[in-house]
């Protein structure tokens, strides 16, 4: 997947779900967390009670994105606390486009 690829996928999420945060997550931050063919795309703010509904909302644009890229998407979901305790960045970056990011 190129930059511009990476960039239209991240762009139709957050359009998808205004609500959270999406960060790409690399191969070298995340080397033996993830399936070597797979693209890790991190999802913040997802509150707990609410990770089911959005992962079977999600379920469509995930697939259409992995035929456009012809590789796999895990998503992560991280909720609101775990971004407070955890993901000071996000929050300062204010949509959660830093340096990790392209």
């Amino acid at each position: 997947m190129n930059d511009q690829e990476m960039k239209e996928v991240k762009v139709a999420f957050k359009n998808s779900f205004p609500e959270y945060d999406f960060l790409w997550r690399y191969e070298m931050e995340s080397h033996g967390d993830i399936d070597v063919d797979a693209f890790l795309l991190e999802v913040f703010g997802v509150p707990a009670k609410k990770k089911s509904e959005f992962v079977r909302s999600a379920r469509a644009l995930r697939r259409e994105s992995e035929k456009k890229i012809g590789r796999k998407i895990i998503l992560v979901s991280h909720t609101p606390e775990a971004v407070e305790k955890h993901y000071g960045f996000v929050k300062s970056c204010g949509n959660a486009s830093g340096t990790r990011d392209k």
